[in-house]
């Protein structure tokens, strides 16, 4: 079983990721940080939900806070390392709220005449724009030019809200919308592809998908749904090209705020039914490739990052897993270490 707790003592890890990192020996996972906003972050920072990720080679763990004192939105760049902990500040304008976070894996991200691709992530925002944010010198900045406006609504769509966001290895973008035909009531998820060489394609369903995980190792994209009243939460994966391929019931989970997966393992940031209440307390929830449950502790979570290292993955290199969350007054950013 795979057990969280705020030590520094070892745990074992189910088979399922044993045969993920391709060895026959058991797992650990260690906390080896946490960073408490009391002592760096300050007692105004409120982690904006699914908007955790973590640079590729660079060592940074971005994400974001609506500030209460100032009444706007912000990134946050801190380093990754455990005891060197330096948050980074950009208060951002109100329409440039971030909603998602990913790993930036390409294109050549050219800007000061340096390639920023390892010190950068994708950040979605309300607007639509997909921003690659980099760490430079102690600052947070963009390329204009590497922007990725949204396009123009088509005619049958009324409003669009923009949810979350992910990229493959390979450099392949999708964009998690809930979208409103003219006339209709409920919105429905729409899932957006967008290919290496630029192209756009998208899914539609007939429900709500709040989260939206890309697996590096099986190469699946997990969506996330919060269920509707009386009825259980749900995932459902697709391959990589957005074909359907099964779907996983949650029937404790009766509101999703962040997911993260990896060779079919799926750690989820949620809230508990109890009885007839909904939402309960806050957990975070992991689960095996076969959907059982492998672990489930009360930890608040708000958005949750993960650390691959170099693909294909080996029982070398560990896997580095962030969780967000808040606690008043302010909030924290904790670092587990899966190890073989």
């Amino acid at each position: 079983m795979l057990t969280l707790r705020r030590t520094h003592a070892r745990h074992a890890l189910a088979a399922t990721l044993t045969l993920l990192l391709g060895t026959t020996i058991g797992c650990d996972l260690e906390e080896v940080a946490a960073h408490f906003a009391e002592d760096s972050l300050g007692p105004n920072y409120y982690p904006i939900p699914r908007v955790a990720a973590f640079t590729d080679e660079g060592g940074v763990l971005f994400s974001a806070t609506y500030d209460s004192a100032l009444d706007l939105p912000a990134l946050i760049a801190t380093n990754g390392e455990a005891g060197n902990y330096a948050p980074v500040f950009r208060s951002l304008p109100p329409g440039m709220t971030p909603v998602g976070a990913a790993t930036y894996r390409g294109p050549t991200l050219w800007h000061n005449g340096m390639d920023q691709r390892e010190n950068a992530v994708w950040v979605l925002h309300g607007s639509g724009h997909m921003i690659p944010w980099y760490f430079e010198k102690s600052s947070l900045t963009f390329s204009l030019n590497s922007i990725i406006r949204p396009s123009e609504l088509p005619a049958a769509v009324g409003s669009r809200v923009f949810m979350d966001i992910d990229q493959a290895a390979d450099g392949t973008l999708y964009v998690l919308t809930h979208e409103r035909y003219e006339g209709t009531g409920e919105p429905v998820s729409r899932v957006f592809r967008r290919s290496t060489g630029g192209v756009w394609t998208s899914i539609w369903g007939d429900e709500k998908a709040v989260a939206i995980a890309f697996d590096q190792h099986s190469l699946e994209l997990t969506l996330a749904y919060d269920p509707p009243s009386g009825e259980p939460a749900r995932l459902r994966v697709y391959n990589s090209s957005l074909g359907f391929r099964r779907e996983r019931q949650l029937p404790e989970a009766c509101d999703i705020h962040d997911i993260e997966v990896l060779g079919g393992f799926t750690f989820l940031g949620m809230s508990q039914r109890e009885g007839d209440g909904c939402p309960g307390t806050r957990h975070l929830q992991i689960r095996t490739w076969g959907n059982s449950v492998d672990d489930d502790e009360p930890i608040e979570v708000s958005a949750l990052a993960l650390d691959v290292p170099q693909l294909p993955l080996n029982a070398v290199d560990p896997i580095d897993l962030w969780r967000v969350g808040f606690a008043a007054p302010g909030g924290y950013q904790v670092q587990y270490n899966i190890f073989p």
